[in-house]
Formats: structure tokens, sequence, C-alpha cells
């Protein structure tokens, strides 16, 4: 089931997307093949940050949160490759990263990995982890789902009101949303980090998961990706100041 899930976030990934770029006044075939190579890329981003991250001994596809910080250098490279306007493909590929999380994570519920906190019995945390599973673990899986399934909803929405007006800006927001998210959603999940909300069972340990500090690798990156999307956004911005200020120069 876990493959199947995986698989089939690539697949509805792929469709969307293949669909979607139409809105941005590119065809069919190339709106396919902009979404494979986003699909592709990430992958082997994948699999090249966790072997550089554990030493160049580990070599393989672990999570997906190290890679959304190379977002925008994939989108430049479709930019070169495709001939397409990079602030529109910004934007195009802004949303589909939050779909395609969003369904490929929910596979972590079946070899049940990935879960919260176990939490001490008694406490508030555990009641409500037993209360919607069954155990002292709370669904992480599930709420980083729902979050980034949520994401992809308002960002949507987002480029539907702003009528699809390509203004490179959709990429940052996700960036900046997802990285701030998923930041915070590390210290809920089960790798033995520091917490403050409630009681639990080997709260601390440096050793887990590459804790530093009570800090993950993997919140690290989340938090890369959070800058990354806050410097992207600035640079735009200021872009947009330029355009702005040189009619009104012109003018005079």
């Amino acid at each position: 089931m876990y493959n199947t899930i995986q698989a089939l976030s690539v697949v509805i990934s792929l469709l969307f997307g293949t669909f979607y770029g139409q809105k941005y006044g590119f065809g069919k075939f190339k709106s396919f093949l902009i979404t494979l190579f986003t699909q592709v890329a990430g992958f082997a981003g994948i699999f090249v940050l966790t072997w550089i991250e554990s030493g160049f001994k580990k070599f393989g596809s672990q999570n997906a949160v190290r890679v959304y910080v190379l977002c925008t250098f994939f989108v430049w490279l479709e930019h070169k490759i495709f001939k397409v306007d990079f602030r529109k493909c910004l934007d195009f590929q802004g949303i589909t990263p939050a779909l395609g999380y969003g369904i490929a994570h929910l596979a972590c519920l079946f070899p049940r990995c990935c879960f919260g906190f176990q939490y001490v019995e008694g406490s508030t945390m555990y009641k409500i982890a037993n209360a919607l599973t069954g155990t002292n673990q709370l669904p992480m899986q599930l709420w980083e789902s729902l979050y980034a399934l949520l994401l992809f909803a308002v960002l949507l929405i987002v480029a539907y009101k702003g009528k699809f007006n390509g203004s490179g800006k959709l990429i940052a927001w996700f960036q900046i949303f997802f990285g701030a998210g998923r930041f915070g959603w590390e210290f809920l999940r089960d790798n033995k980090k520091l917490i403050i909300l409630a009681p639990m069972k080997d709260a601390v340990s440096v050793e887990a998961h590459g804790a530093v500090w009570g800090i993950s690798n993997l919140a690290l990156w989340a938090a890369a990706t959070f800058i990354v999307g806050i410097i992207t956004l600035i640079i735009l911005n200021s872009f947009d100041k330029k355009k702005i200020k040189e009619p009104a120069l012109n003018a005079a």
C-alpha cells in the first residue's frame, strides 16, 4: 500500500500539471514534460542530498523535505530547457509540490512510520493521541498531509483569484508556508527531540535522527526552505518595484 500511494501521488501530480499548465499558456505536452522533469529532478535531488547529508555513506530516497529548497533552481532549469516564461513557470510549479506531498505522506500511515511522540499515560496529549489512534502516538503523517493539501488548495485559490497572472510568487509562498509548517511539525514527530507541550518518554536525544540541540536535520532543511522562500519573495518584489519606478521616470 505504501508504494501504491507513493506512485499515485506521482500520477496525480503529472495529471494535474498537464492540465494546470494551460492556465499559464503552456500546451498540454509541454506542461506534462515540465511536470515530469520536476518529478525526476526532485527524486534525483532527494538521493543526492541524502547522500551528501550522510557524509557520502548512504545513497537512497528518503524524506522529500530535503528537496524543496531546490524548487526555484528546478524552475530555472525548466525555463532554460523548455523556453518558457520564468515567472509563469514559478507560479505553475509553485503548488504541485504541496499536492504531491499531501498525497504521498499518507503512505506513512501504513508502515506506521513518522508517528508523533509517545506521550506519558494520563497526560492531555496522551488522551488526544489515544482518541485518534488508539495508541499513545499522535498521527503526524495525517496532520502533515492535511496541512500540505490545505496549502495546495489555498495557493490554487490565490492563483485563480489572481487570474493566473504569473507573478512568480506562488513558489515563494509554498516554500515559506511549507518550510515554516514542517519546521513546527518536526517537533511533534517521534525522533525524541526536546518539546515542551506535554510529558514524554525519552524526550531529549541528540543522537536520534541526527538531532542537534533538539532540532533534527529535517527541521533544518525545512528552515532552509523557508529562508529560500523569503529571499525569492524579496527578489521578486524588488524587481516589481523597479518596473513601477521606470515608467514613472520615463513619463517625467
